[in-house]
C-alpha cells in the first residue's frame, strides 16, 4: 500500500506553479481562485498516475514549450521539464517485497514519482542512489583483476574497459552487464578470504538492475488518480473490451474491472476471474459496508452490478438519494482499484464554493468525509468552500502555495529531484 505524502506542481501556461504541498491521509482541501486554474490543477495531479495513457490523452498539450518574459525567451526541453511531483509513504509490506531486489530498500520507505512535459515518467527512492559510480568500486575490482582475473578468458577487454571508465561513470546499461560478467568469472579463482568482498561487489554492480525491478513493483502498487463526476450515474453493467487504446475514454469503474479482467484472464482464462480477482472486489465492498456484489455473466461477457442503491435519473433525484449513490460508485472505485494495485485509489473532486451551500453541495462534502477514512481524497475547489470539510482536512489557500513563475525555489522535501 501507498500514501500519498507532498504533490507538486511545476505547471505552465495555465496549469499552477505551486510549492510543497502535504497531504493528509484523509481528505484535503485546495483553494483556487478561479475555474480554469482549479480544472488545469486537478489535470496536472492526475498525471501523476491516471487511468488513462498519457501519450494518447495528451494533457499536457495546451503547455507552452517557450517562456516570454521582459523581453526574454526560454525553451523548455520536454524530456527534461517535470509538470507533476509527489512523494509517497510505503508499508513495511511493501518494503519487504522491495527488499527481495535488494537489502539497499530497507534503508527508505519514500518514493518519488514525476511526470516529465514529454509524458515520460520516473520513479526514484528518497535518500537512495539508483546505480552505483565507477570511483565506488574501481580500486577493489581493479585488486581482483590484477590478483586472480589478468590471465582469464578475455582479460584484454576487461582492462580496456577499466581504463576507459571515468570516476563519474555510472554503472549501468552495458557497463553493468560486462563488470557483472567480469565479477562472476572470478568466482572460481578468488581465494575463500576473498569471496565475500566479491559477493558484496557484485551486489553493488547491480545495483542499477535492482533499481529496475523495483521500480516495476513501485508501478504495479501506485494508486491511480480519478476525477469524480458527482453527477455521473450509478454504473449497473461494465463490458469488457479487448482493445483500449486511450482507457480515457472509460468511467473509472469500467477502467478497473477491464483491468482486472484482463490482468486474471491472462493465463488462466475467464473461467478463473471468478475465484480470484472478484471475489476479492467483494470482499473488499464488505469491508466498506456496501451492498454491492459484481458478478461476472459469461454469456455475455459483461459484469453486472448487484444489490446496490441504483436510481438511474440523477437529475431528478433529491439530494439524499443521490449522495447514496455517489458513495456506492465511489465504494466500488475503492474496493476495484484496491484489488488491482493494493493501494486505495487517490480520488480528486472538483467544487466551487458556492456549490457546497446547496442541499447537493452539502450532501457531497458528507460523501467525501464517509469516504475519507478508506481512501485519500483531494478537493479542488474555487473559493473558500464548505465549513463542514474544512473543520477535519489539510488545507491549502492559493495565495499559500502557488509560486510566481519561473522563480527557483527551495524544495521542502529531501533530496526531492525537480529533474528539469
Amino acid at each position: 500500500m501507498m500514501n500519498l505524502i507532498k504533490l507538486k506542481i511545476r505547471g505552465l501556461g495555465a496549469t499552477p506553479e505551486t510549492q510543497w504541498l502535504d497531504v493528509g491521509s484523509g481528505h484535503t482541501l485546495f483553494h483556487l481562485p478561479d475555474r480554469e486554474t482549479a480544472l488545469a490543477l486537478i489535470k496536472a495531479m492526475q498525471t501523476i498516475n491516471p487511468p488513462y495513457r498519457c501519450r494518447t490523452q495528451k494533457p499536457y498539450a495546451k503547455m507552452p514549450t517557450t517562456i516570454r518574459d521582459k523581453g526574454y525567451a526560454r525553451i523548455i526541453k520536454p524530456h527534461k521539464r517535470t509538470v507533476a511531483l509527489a512523494v509517497f509513504s510505503s508499508t513495511p509490506q511493501l518494503v519487504e517485497q522491495l527488499a527481495a531486489c535488494s537489502p539497499l530498500f530497507y534503508e527508505t520507505d519514500r518514493i518519488e514519482v514525476g511526470r516529465r512535459l514529454d509524458y515520460t515518467r520516473w520513479i526514484s527512492f528518497i535518500e537512495l542512489a539508483s546505480s552505483t559510480r565507477w570511483s565506488e568500486i574501481s580500486e577493489q575490482i581493479k585488486e581482483l583483476y590484477e590478483n586472480w582475473g589478468s590471465h582469464m578468458s578475455g582479460a584484454e577487454q576487461h582492462r580496456l574497459l577499466m581504463e576507459q571508465l571515468l570516476p563519474t561513470d555510472r554503472i549501468e546499461n552495458v557497463v553493468m552487464d560486462q563488470l557483472d560478467h567480469l565479477l562472476c568469472e572470478l568466482r572460481s579463482s578468488v581465494p575463500e578470504n576473498c569471496q565475500e568482498l566479491l559477493h558484496d561487489l557484485i551486489s553493488t554492480v547491480r545495483r542499477s538492475r535492482h533499481f529496475s525491478m523495483g521500480r516495476e513493483i513501485i508501478k504495479k502498487r501506485l494508486p491511480f488518480f480519478f476525477i469524480i463526476d458527482p453527477c455521473q450515474p450509478p454504473i449497473d453493467r461494465v463490458e469488457i473490451t479487448d482493445v483500449t487504446p486511450a482507457d480515457g475514454d472509460l468511467q473509472p469503474v469500467e477502467f478497473l474491472l477491464n483491468r482486472l479482467h484482463r490482468s486474471s484472464a491472462g493465463k488462466t482464462g475467464v473461467s478463473d476471474l471468478g475465484p480470484r480477482r472478484l471475489d476479492a472486489v467483494n470482499r473488499e465492498l464488505s469491508r466498506l459496508q456496501s451492498k454491492q456484489l459484481v458478478r461476472f455473466e459469461e454469456n455475455d461477457g459483461t459484469y453486472r452490478i448487484e444489490g446496490g442503491y441504483r436510481n438511474r435519473d440523477m437529475s431528478d433525484a433529491d439530494p439524499i438519494t443521490s449522495s447514496r449513490s455517489l458513495k456506492e460508485h465511489c465504494h466500488l472505485i475503492i474496493a476495484s482499484a484496491k484489488v488491482l494495485t493494493g493501494s486505495p485509489p487517490i480520488l480528486l473532486f472538483h467544487q466551487t464554493a458556492d456549490s457546497f451551500d446547496t442541499a447537493s453541495g452539502k450532501n457531497i462534502s458528507s460523501v467525501i468525509t464517509e469516504l475519507a477514512p478508506h481512501c485519500q481524497c483531494l478537493a479542488i475547489m474555487q473559493g473558500e468552500g464548505s465549513q463542514q470539510l474544512k473543520a477535519e482536512a489539510v488545507c491549502h489557500h492559493f495565495t499559500d502555495f502557488l509560486l510566481k513563475r519561473d522563480v527557483p525555489q527551495a524544495s521542502g522535501t529531501p533530496r526531492c529531484s525537480d529533474r528539469g
